[in-house]
């Protein structure tokens, strides 16, 4: 009976909804008054809950329907995928904005147009380890090109296998196209040292020493030797 007048008051959205959220909130009965048993009301706050998500889904849903007839939405997928690849080139994301990023903020068109296209990803400017990680699995079988500043932090010295850097170049070695690390001669040589795995889709290792962010003085003929079995010997 309900269906049917839910039905019948579709020409009426304000209705309609208004009817759609009274059946929904009947289901609960009352709020529980003994504020004592706390399994009820986590319950209820559970059941509520994930009947606001589902509202929030719907509304989702909606908007998406909506933005579908803005003017840009008439774009072919594939040259509105060019544009952000202009895009990467002009806003790079960093510490302190999104860049180019935002654009997976807009809509949900834009966003699944970003992420189903893994060149946009493959260029990554480290300010972040978690999201190093992020553009990696977004890249997908697009090998990736890291650009890293490595920072000497005394207190991974006992332990130079747990510096963020010599994590985030490690863990992705088979995924690289180019690597450009640029730091002091401290932190670098310890990066390095590590990089002993096979990289097979590296073409380029661009190592940058310097000071210029680091109130530090690199001395005379400060360098570092690189390991014999760099990237395994290939």
């Amino acid at each position: 009976t309900r269906t049917v007048i839910l039905k019948r008051l579709a020409s009426s959205p304000k209705d309609f909804w208004d009817l759609a959220a009274r059946t929904r909130v009947e289901q609960f009965g009352d709020i529980p008054t003994h504020r004592g048993d706390s399994n009820a009301l986590a319950n209820a706050r559970q059941r509520i809950d994930e009947e606001i998500q589902a509202s929030v889904q719907a509304t989702c849903s909606m908007r998406y329907r909506r933005n579908l007839l803005a003017p840009i939405a008439i774009l072919p997928l594939e040259i509105l995928g060019h544009i952000f690849e202009f895009l990467v080139l002009c806003e790079h994301p960093s510490r302190f904005t999104l860049g180019w990023t935002r654009v997976t903020h807009v809509c949900k068109l834009w966003r699944d147009t970003a992420l189903n296209n893994p060149i946009l990803w493959r260029d990554i400017l480290s300010f972040g380890w978690q999201s190093v990680d992020v553009f990696v699995q977004r890249a997908k079988s697009v090998p990736v090109v890291i650009h890293s500043v490595v920072t000497p932090r005394p207190r991974y010295s006992q332990n130079p296998q747990s510096l963020p850097d010599v994590e985030l170049v490690s863990s992705h070695l088979d995924h690289l196209a180019e690597l450009k690390l640029r730091g002091h001669p401290s932190a670098l040589g310890t990066v390095v040292q590590t990089l002993t795995s096979t990289a097979p889709k590296l073409s380029l290792l661009e190592l940058v020493a310097c000071a210029s962010e680091y109130p530090v003085r690199i001395e005379s003929g400060t360098c570092y030797d690189l390991p014999h079995n760099l990237f395994n010997g290939d």
